[in-house]
């Protein structure tokens, strides 16, 4: 039963932990008993719901007492250090149990068939099952009236947070990849870059497809170099994926382990990962991947986009990047790069922010950069 127990278990262990937190996502996933095929771990979740649906509290002694379970949730709380990762185990709990119908619900037709017997109601549920649709989930806004609601765990303070989507908009050629590598730098440590202020050092996974690797290492080293940070400082915290000529499957990300533990993920540009001309078409697919990405491993996702072509300044900001405005109506959050009309050597920075106010432009001069 590892491979059961290997995610159950570890979740229930997240339950115990954080229980607030942890019910929500398993309600928002629509997660029931019926999803667990491991029996002590079917018994603390069912425990753990009626507590949760009752307003009981849920700890070990409170589900300890429920299921006759003592030693074993000790051993489920040390199999999950952390709750970082409770979404990841509740999505692969929940595409295990959709699994297991689906090959139920083959058989039965099949069976079905064989009979001479009707199977458009099989046949309708099947689908069902292979869409994976999550179930609406209606709230009381009485509820939300009484009860705060979680904390919000923001990357950048007053910019974004986990979970979020984020565009880096740019003309070509107007160093947006320098930006995004200096803005992932300074996360993975954990310090203030201009006016982004890091709540803490965060594990970056970047995705570049344009630089040769050479020349993107002595990028790396420039501009560490020029902010005054050491390996030390970043060390098992920035992960870099050359991958100049390769395509990545966005889908595919989420079992990779360096992304599972991965707080913020880069994609530098974004039409690398597309398939055709830059529509509506193209990008829908993409940025539909991002949200699974984002949902699965509760990471922040950049990208970097490229502007069209033209004069660039006059336009709104919400109309900025090549290609579909699509883009404007799916971000979080939005850094605007724009080439100073002045100076040459300067670029403007400013943002659209969905759920934050308003923030002043930077103006940021590179110098020997």
């Amino acid at each position: 039963m590892k491979g059961v127990s290997q995610f159950e278990e570890p979740l229930c262990g997240a339950i115990l932990q954080d229980s607030s937190r942890v019910m929500a996502l398993c309600l928002k996933h629509g997660l029931c008993g019926e999803d667990f095929q491991e029996e002590q771990a079917r018994k603390v979740f069912a425990a753990a719901l009626a507590f949760h649906q009752s307003g009981k509290p849920i700890d070990s002694v409170t589900i300890g007492l429920a299921t006759g379970l003592n030693g074993e949730l000790n051993r489920m709380i040390e199999d999950c250090p952390t709750v970082t990762h409770a979404e990841y185990l509740i999505q692969e709990i929940k595409s295990g149990s959709v699994n297991r119908r689906r090959i139920v619900l083959h058989g039965e037709i099949a069976r079905k068939l064989q009979a001479g017997e009707t199977v458009d109601a099989e046949l309708v549920e099947l689908e069902g099952v292979r869409s994976e649709q999550k179930p609406i989930q209606f709230v009381d806004g009485a509820d939300w009236l009484e009860n705060e609601p979680p904390e919000v765990r923001q990357v950048v303070l007053d910019t974004f947070d986990a979970g979020d989507k984020v565009a880096i908009i740019g003309a070509s050629k107007d160093k947006k990849t320098e930006h995004t590598l200096t803005l992932a730098i300074h996360l993975a440590a954990g310090r203030e870059y201009l006016t982004f202020k890091s709540s803490r050092a965060f594990n970056v996974v970047m995705f570049q497809f344009e630089v040769r690797e050479a020349h993107f290492w002595k990028r790396v080293r420039r501009i560490c170099r020029a902010y005054g940070i050491n390996p030390g400082d970043i060390r098992g915290r920035l992960k870099i994926a050359n991958c100049r000529g390769m395509s990545v499957d966005v889908d595919a990300l989420a079992d990779m382990p360096t992304i599972r533990n991965a707080n913020v993920i880069i994609f530098d540009p974004l039409y690398k990962l597309a398939t055709g001309e830059e529509t509506i078409e193209t990008f829908r697919p993409i940025l539909k991947s991002f949200d699974k990405l984002a949902e699965k491993t509760g990471a922040t996702i950049i990208y970097v986009h490229h502007d069209s072509k033209g004069v660039q300044g006059d336009k709104n900001l919400r109309d900025r990047g090549s290609g579909s405005n699509i883009l404007a109506r799916d971000y979080d959050a939005c850094l605007v790069l724009t080439p100073h009309r002045d100076n040459p050597d300067a670029t403007i920075i400013q943002l659209l922010l969905r759920n934050y106010p308003p923030q002043q432009p930077v103006v940021v001069e590179w110098i020997n950069v």
